[in-house]
C-alpha cells in the first residue's frame, strides 16, 4: 500500500498539513510530494491525497493543471482532497471546497476538507503583506489551522484504508513580527519612486504602513497631462519622503520592485 499526499504550497501551510497527514496515515509507506518541484508517477501509488492553498477562491494553477492533465490516472485511484485558506465563514468554506477541484474528482473522493490556514508575514513579499493588512485587517502572523478537522480527515482516511484509528499530534505555531521605526525632523523632500498612479499609490501606502511619511508628487498633473510632468509621460507621478527616511524607504521600494518582477 503506497500513499502519496501531493500538494501545492506557497508559504508552507499546505506543506505542513500534508506532512501531518502522512505521519497520521503511514510514515513508512506515505510520501508528501511538492508538485511544484517534483513530477510523481501516479501509477506507482495506490492512494492519493491532493491538497492546495486557496487564493481568490481558487487552488494554485499548478495543482489545477495537474488535476486536469492527470484526470484519467486519478480516476483509477482512491482520492482524498483538502484545501487551506483563511475564510472563516463556514458556508463560504464549503463553497470554496466545492469549487476547488474538478467535479469528477470531487465525486470520486472518499473525503474532503477545508483545513483552515495561516498568514505568515515572514514569508510574504511586501505587496502580499500590504494586501493582507488592507483586506483581512491583520498585521501579524496568525495560524487558523483547524486541528480537529485535520485529525478527522486522517481518521476518515484510516477508516477507509482499514487502519486502526490513532491520535496524531499537530504542531502549529503562531509567530509575530514587529517593526522599529526611527523618526527625526528634516524638511528636505526626496523622490524615492516614480511610476503610474496605481503603483505610486501602493508604494505610498507601504511606506505609510512602515511608519514613513510619504506624499505623491505631481499627482494631479501626472494624471491629467503626464507628458508635461515628465518626458514622454513615463514616471509622471513620484513618491517623496523626508531625507532622513530615504534609506529605509529605499529598502521598501526595492522590495516592491522585486515583488512586481516576481509576479
Amino acid at each position: 500500500m503506497r500513499i502519496a499526499v501531493l500538494y501545492a504550497s506557497k508559504h508552507g501551510t499546505t506543506e505542513k498539513i500534508a506532512k501531518q497527514i502522512v505521519a497520521g496515515l503511514s510514515p513508512q509507506d506515505g510520501n508528501a510530494i511538492n508538485i511544484k518541484k517534483e513530477h510523481p508517477d501516479i501509477k506507482s501509488f495506490d492512494y492519493i491525497i491532493l491538497g492546495s492553498s486557496i487564493y481568490a477562491g481558487k487552488i494554485q494553477p499548478v495543482m489545477d493543471a495537474f488535476c486536469r492533465n492527470n484526470s484519467s490516472a486519478l480516476k483509477e485511484k482512491v482520492i482524498g482532497l483538502f484545501i487551506c485558506g483563511m475564510e472563516t465563514d463556514e458556508i463560504k468554506q464549503k463553497a470554496e471546497l466545492a469549487n476547488a477541484f474538478p467535479t469528477e474528482l470531487q465525486e470520486d473522493s472518499v473525503t474532503k476538507s477545508f483545513m483552515g490556514g495561516e498568514f505568515i508575514f515572514e514569508k510574504m513579499n511586501i505587496v502580499e503583506r500590504w494586501l493582507v493588512k488592507r483586506i483581512a485587517k491583520v498585521s501579524n502572523s496568525v495560524s487558523m489551522i483547524n486541528d480537529h478537522t485535520v485529525k478527522r480527515f486522517v481518521s476518515q482516511l484510516r477508516s477507509h484504508l482499514f487502519l486502526p484509528d490513532i491520535d496524531i499530534n499537530d504542531e502549529v505555531t503562531e509567530t509575530k513580527k514587529s517593526q522599529t521605526v526611527e523618526t527625526e525632523d528634516d524638511d528636505v523632500a526626496v523622490e524615492v519612486y516614480s511610476g503610474s498612479m496605481w503603483d505610486c499609490g501602493m508604494v505610498k501606502s507601504l511606506l505609510n504602513d512602515a511608519g514613513i511619511e510619504a506624499f505623491l508628487n505631481n499627482e494631479n498633473l501626472g494624471t491629467v497631462a503626464p507628458w508635461i510632468a515628465a518626458p514622454g509621460g513615463a514616471g509622471a507621478i513620484g513618491v517623496i519622503v523626508a531625507r532622513h527616511d530615504v534609506k529605509d524607504a529605499s529598502k521598501i521600494v526595492d522590495e516592491f520592485n522585486q515583488s512586481t518582477e516576481d509576479t
